[in-house]
């Protein structure tokens, strides 16, 4: 059953003010999560760029086999050196001199940083000549990862005296400079021997990064005040215009028309608008046949009361039947249960082709596939399609020749990206054609190849060798960036395959992917 038309508009904007929310909700907790992201990233830099200067330091205190510096009560001379005849020098002047290994280097400079900077510092090893370099929990755990061969390096986020710090730990390699002090305990240069640890405090990262996240909230509720004024806005304004149901039908028609070209030409979020357009007419529907089975719901309610209450009253058989008959009819009963089921099988097909749409945008996606895999091209262009369809449906007629092909070990979520902007590519090149276009596959023992085909413009000569550079475009100002060909090359590039374009002005444009079965090469190791 419909619901009036003022009803499904009312329905309408809901539905649009509830997206419209829930799309500002979701995008200011993303933006959120990306700052949460930053802020560790930025930490673990700090870490990073703190150690690597402590170990270049040290490396260089190594090299010369410690320095001397004046032996005073902060900087008493080291016991643990007791072995080395020169451990203690005077100069000529009389100025006593104590040898200040790398290691007492380190701890003094942890010293400093942790008195100015809150940053903590620590030297540690699971043999350690000082009892002082014991490890924490955390660092021993890092020191077992070390020494059995499966890491150099860890970092995690930690509570340290009831407050949070980015906690970093690197692998200490002996080097010929350190034999100097730990030959004794048996290391050989190339041992990991410990490692140092840098504790970064987070409060302060925090209370910047908490100003920001306030600045992100306020930024959408600002953004969603504003669409949602707008809405409001544009809803009391049709209102206004309704005159009678069947003007209230044609203005509606020419708006959903009017609104659909917009959002077709629309060169930011065409493709999200595409599919938030396919996803709210099931939606639209079902949220008319929930309205009308609350409706159902009241009447069912009303006949049970008045069977109730016949019950309770005491009538005899004959006005009882009477009295519920007469109820059943003016409530319709019957024609509620009849309609309740076609109701519910209506929603149930609404409710499965949501779910068949967001399976196809998890499916494209593959944000649980980041790796490579073994995947059938068949099927990754047929959820593509699934995804580019609003693009496609409205200006070309659209033939599948998928023929049988090995599966291909390769990034999934990448080609998926490579196959979409060829298939929105050539919706764009047949608009205003009416054309169509060709997806064809077939493969041998060795590659896979994928054509996307359509008999749209095509392509000028002194445009063809240009079309995978970056920024190259032909399309109208507003309409493409100029990177999407280029993308789409360097994917493909990647995983050993070529990607060819064939084009004849007026006749049509076809681009040619060829895959290795066997996937992409694997990466070179570089010192660099």
């Amino acid at each position: 059953m419909k619901q009036p038309l003022r009803g499904r508009n009312t329905a309408f904007s809901t539905i649009a003010l509830v997206s419209w929310t829930v799309a500002m909700a979701l995008s200011c907790l993303w933006n959120i999560s990306q700052e949460k992201a930053t802020l560790k990233a930025i930490a673990l830099h700090q870490a990073i760029q703190s150690l690597e200067k402590d170990i270049i330091y040290r490396r260089w205190g190594a090299l010369h086999g410690g320095v001397y510096v004046p032996a005073t009560p902060a900087t008493p001379p080291n016991p643990y050196l007791n072995h080395l005849p020169e451990r203690d020098i005077v100069t000529p002047s009389g100025r006593q001199l104590t040898l200040l290994n790398p290691a007492y280097m380190t701890r003094q400079v942890f010293e400093l940083g942790r008195e100015s900077a809150g940053m903590r510092g620590h030297i540690t090893s699971l043999n350690p000549i000082r009892k002082e370099n014991l490890p924490d929990p955390w660092e021993r755990t890092a020191l077992q990862l070390f020494s059995g061969g499966t890491a150099r390096e860890t970092s995690s986020i930690e509570e340290l005296d009831g407050k949070p710090y980015m906690r970093y730990m690197r692998a200490l390699v002996t080097e010929a400079g350190c034999m100097k002090c730990h030959a004794a305990q048996g290391y050989t240069v190339g041992d990991i021997r410990g490692g140092i640890s840098v504790s970064i405090p987070l409060a302060p990262l925090y209370a910047e990064s908490g100003r920001h996240q306030q600045t992100i909230v306020a930024g959408h509720l600002a953004v969603w005040l504003l669409g949602g004024g707008l809405m409001l806005l544009a809803r009391t304004r049709l209102q206004k215009s309704w005159q009678n149901e069947v003007a209230a039908r044609q203005a509606l028609e020419s708006s959903q028309k009017q609104l659909f070209q917009q959002e077709k030409m629309a060169s930011i979020g065409q493709l999200a608008a595409g599919v938030a357009h396919e996803i709210n007419n099931p939606m639209g529907f079902i949220t008319s046949n929930l309205g009308t089975l609350s409706k159902y719901a009241g009447r069912l309610n009303e006949y049970i009361a008045t069977a109730e209450q016949v019950l309770k009253s005491g009538e005899d058989r004959h006005s009882a039947v009477e009295t519920l008959a007469a109820a059943r009819t003016r409530l319709k009963i019957d024609r509620v249960i009849s309609d309740i089921t076609q109701l519910v099988d209506e929603s149930l097909d609404g409710a499965s082709r949501v779910r068949r749409i967001v399976q196809d945008l998890k499916s494209f996606s593959r944000v649980d596939q980041a790796e490579s895999a073994l995947v059938n091209l068949n099927e990754a262009l047929e959820t593509t399609i699934n995804i580019a369809w609003n693009e496609i449906k409205y200006v070309a007629a659209f033939n599948r020749q998928f023929g049988e092909i090995p599966a291909v070990t390769c990034h999934p979520q990448q080609l998926n990206q490579v196959f979409l902007n060829l298939l929105v590519n050539a919706g764009h090149a047949l608009e205003g054609i009416n054309g169509s276009i060709t997806v064809r596959t077939w493969g041998d023992a060795d590659n896979v190849f994928v054509a996307v085909s359509d008999s749209g413009k095509g392509i000028p000569p002194e445009n063809l060798t240009r079309i995978f550079e970056p920024f190259f475009t032909t399309k109208e100002v507003g309409k493409g960036t100029g990177l999407g060909l280029s993308i789409s090359y360097e994917i493909v590039k990647k995983h050993g395959g070529e990607i060819k374009v064939e084009s004849t002005v007026g006749v049509g444009t076809t681009f040619t992917v060829r895959l290795p079965v066997c996937g992409p090469p694997p990466e070179g190791n570089s010192d660099e």
